[in-house]
């Protein structure tokens, strides 16, 4: 291929998108992690309409297909960019929804299949059968993520009894069918039962085909900080990605700040250029522009970098639970910063 590509699929099972609550949370994840494509688990909703859908996503993940809950649990959702891609459903099944994307950039075709797992083990073979029945065409890259309720590697478990019929199922699920699982960065586990005693286990995964490897070589798992779900969302980041020029961006959170017009006032008419009025307006605009980078830099700072670093911190400390309980210093640490992360979504959604 000739032309770049580059896109970041989200990966989380929520928990539930019921309560308007949650589904902000998540309509903002989806935006500070820049998904261009999600895969939603465990909505437990029976029917999404499109003003819902907006509430969940936002404007620019713009189309969505799903598979509505049974009862109280289950459900999966896949939404999309429709300027980035074309999707359409080709396989829906009890465990797994399968849509057939097609890149507007290049003009690849592949295969996204999202799955929910059954925690019943009698219902596992007829789960992984469905899953072999969504291998597309050969030739086409093919892409699974979701929760799979079934580990693959007796180290995909931290305390608790492991089960080596599902292991074993797993592992000739990824032979039989060839799969690979895109190197990760970040946490080893994705969800536990945060009991005392805790049970770790990495039930979430992204897995790939070698035809994915083929059109997009670039391709890895982000383990993202845990909050607002059991489960850890992962964020696959895959393409073929040429870097592009960083672009100025007026924040409008800025002119909440005293007396911010006042600074730009002053910026705009602290340089005096000579020349024609073209040049004279572009060498200011340059200079503000400089100017305004450097403000938000080192003295404003950025809500969504501040909210990520908050992020880490206390994905930091939930980390550090898979070795050992958390002190008394660690739980008040913890307090505060989810106090301040309340702060600083209640600013960002003002802004």
């Amino acid at each position: 291929m000739t032309s770049s590509f580059f896109m970041n699929i989200l990966n989380w099972n929520v928990r539930g998108l019921g309560m308007s609550s949650k589904r902000f949370l998540v309509k903002d994840f989806l935006h500070l992690h820049h998904a261009d494509i999600c895969c939603l688990q465990e909505t437990k909703l029976h029917a999404i309409d499109p003003q819902t859908w907006r509430a969940i996503s936002g404007p620019r993940l713009d189309q969505f297909s799903f598979i509505p809950a049974d009862g109280s649990a289950g459900g999966i959702l896949i939404g999309w960019d429709r300027s980035l891609f074309t999707g359409k459903e080709i396989f829906r099944g009890s465990f797994s929804l399968s849509i057939e994307f097609l890149n507007r950039s290049n003009n690849v075709s592949w295969v996204c299949t999202s799955v929910y797992g059954p925690c019943d083990r009698q219902r596992k073979p007829g789960f992984w059968n469905e899953i072999r029945r969504c291998c597309p065409r050969s030739g086409v890259p093919w892409v699974i993520c979701g929760d799979f309720n079934s580990i693959f590697d007796p180290t995909d478990k931290l305390h608790g009894h492991i089960n080596r019929e599902d292991i074993r199922q797993a592992q000739n699920f990824v032979r039989d069918l060839q799969l690979l699982e895109p190197p990760s960065f970040g946490r080893k586990f994705t969800w536990t039962n945060e009991q005392s005693i805790p049970i770790w286990v990495k039930l979430d995964r992204f897995l790939v085909n070698p035809n994915w490897i083929t059109f997009f070589p670039r391709v890895y798992q982000n383990y993202l900080p845990r909050f607002g779900s059991d489960h850890v969302p992962i964020r696959l980041e895959s393409g073929i990605h040429f870097p592009l020029a960083c672009f100025f961006r007026f924040e409008q959170a800025w002119c909440q700040v005293d007396n911010f017009g006042e600074r730009i006032n002053e910026r705009w008419t602290f340089l005096t250029p000579s020349g024609c009025g073209a040049f004279i307006l572009a060498k200011k605009i340059s200079h503000l522009r400089a100017k305004l980078k450097n403000w938000a830099k080192t003295e404003f700072g950025s809500i969504k970098l501040k909210k990520l670093a908050i992020l880490h911190d206390l994905d930091r400390l939930d980390s550090a639970r898979e070795i050992g309980p958390p002190s008394e210093a660690d739980l008040t640490t913890e307090t505060q910063l989810r106090s301040e992360l309340g702060e600083t979504l209640k600013q960002e959604e003002i802004y």
